[in-house]
């Protein structure tokens, strides 16, 4: 199957293309206007130089034959009476005033006037004034024409030379590493483009930052990894060399690891936007399963677990999203509350958006803390508890690809709020 190639508009080729059409437009009508203008005047002019003939015939100059020729620059003209027949045959009924007449198959401009008591006619052959009046009138347009030619090539050499500072700047990219993010200069570039690689600069920044965060979350993941393996390893082996030692620890770390690499899978399908799943769910029921699910761990510390306010939504849930939010941020406030303590739960409609709470009784967040929180395997509150540091990280890419929001924050009465909220569509 054959793809044809995708044309990608160019600036240089646009700014010829429409230069070529304005001057165009400018030099046909411009040549057009020139030549009319022209043409009108040559015949203007030839009207005037019968008028003058008769003129000077009026002003009592006299004419010793009834036919007299000029020519002045091939403008032959014939002054002749009507009472004569040679060299051309007027008719004799002629009104005096400028007009035209047919005489052998050939039209003169006829000047007819009165003198010593005749009629005279001072006529020109129109085929000659035809001739006379185009080549003025190309005379006058072809300069038109030149000058916009000369035009049109100038600002051709000023396009290409006003580009080129682009052309050297692309040049340069395209004979870059892969791994060169070095910022594009702006010197002798046009004003008008230094927006556009200021914007590529400031984007080679973030994609700089992203792959110093991938780096950072492989290296993590490596370590992170290499613990419990390593630990299993040893327990694996205790229980090779006693046949009666306790299995469970080595079902512990198993749970752990497994817990660990499903997160990881999850955190980077999040990252590569990968294509969703999605169901219509009730996401009130999905939130009551949750609370249930995890009430014997809250038990276990005593911990009062409840449903402050809880509404009825229907929504979109996108590759099982909620569930991760909902799960991740309850668990986090059983584990980092203390003994005896209150945890409420909320989920309910505001400004077309769905909003989820979670109050705990916890020692809070300091502030430094807080500035890494979302970061992946960072473990927030306390380094002395058995999370891996993915679940808020988690969880904000969930908002992220969801359009949504999510705040930590420190309440006044002691303790952390949790808030997610995104679009019910």
């Amino acid at each position: 199957m054959k793809h044809s190639a995708l044309k990608h508009a160019s600036l240089q080729r646009d700014l010829r293309k429409w230069l070529l059409i304005l001057v165009a437009t400018f030099c046909v009508v411009g040549s057009l206007i020139s030549f009319a203008a022209a043409y009108i005047q040559a015949k203007e002019l030839q009207d005037d130089l019968l008028e003058q003939i008769a003129t000077w015939l009026q002003e009592g100059n006299s004419i010793n034959t009834k036919s007299l020729r000029y020519d002045f620059d091939d403008e032959s003209i014939v002054v002749q009476s009507l009472s004569v027949t040679q060299p051309l045959q007027f008719p004799t009924d002629l009104d005096t005033g400028l007009g035209y007449v047919d005489i052998d198959e050939a039209t003169w401009r006829i000047l007819v006037v009165q003198h010593q008591d005749q009629l005279y006619a001072i006529a020109q052959e129109t085929d000659i004034r035809e001739k006379l009046a185009l080549s003025s009138a190309l005379a006058s347009a072809v300069p038109m024409l030149l000058l916009s030619l000369s035009l049109l090539i100038g600002l051709q050499v000023i396009i290409k030379r006003l580009l080129r500072p682009i052309n050297q700047l692309a040049a340069e990219v395209n004979q870059r590493d892969s791994d060169d993010l070095t910022r594009l200069h702006t010197e002798n570039v046009p004003e008008e483009i230094t927006p556009f690689i200021n914007a590529i600069n400031r984007l080679m920044v973030r994609v700089e930052q992203g792959i110093k965060r991938q780096q950072r979350f492989i290296a993590d993941a490596a370590h992170e990894l290499r613990t419990p393996v390593t630990g299993l390893s040893i327990q694996a082996e205790n229980l090779q060399n006693n046949k009666q030692a306790d299995a469970s620890n080595l079902r512990s770390g198993l749970n752990r690891l497994q817990s660990l690499v499903e997160q990881l899978l999850n955190l980077a399908r999040l990252q590569a936007d990968t294509p969703t799943r999605e169901e219509v769910i009730s996401a009130n029921e999905l939130l009551q399963d949750i609370v249930i699910s995890l009430h014997p761990i809250a038990d276990r510390k005593e911990q009062d677990l409840g449903v402050e306010k809880i509404e009825v939504i229907q929504i979109t849930n996108r590759d099982n999203h909620l569930w991760h939010i909902f799960q991740n941020a309850i668990s986090n406030a059983i584990e980092y509350s203390p003994e005896g303590k209150t945890i409420n739960v909320s989920l309910f409609k505001e400004d077309n958006q769905l909003v989820f709470i979670v109050d705990d009784n916890g020692p809070g967040i300091d502030p430094e803390t807080m500035k890494h929180v979302f970061e992946p395997f960072h473990r927030g509150r306390s380094h002395a508890n058995k999370s891996n540091g993915l679940g808020l990280a988690i969880c904000e890419e969930i908002s992220r690809k969801n359009r949504g929001s999510l705040i930590l924050e420190n309440l006044d009465q002691g303790g952390m709020r949790f808030r997610y909220q995104q679009p019910l569509s």
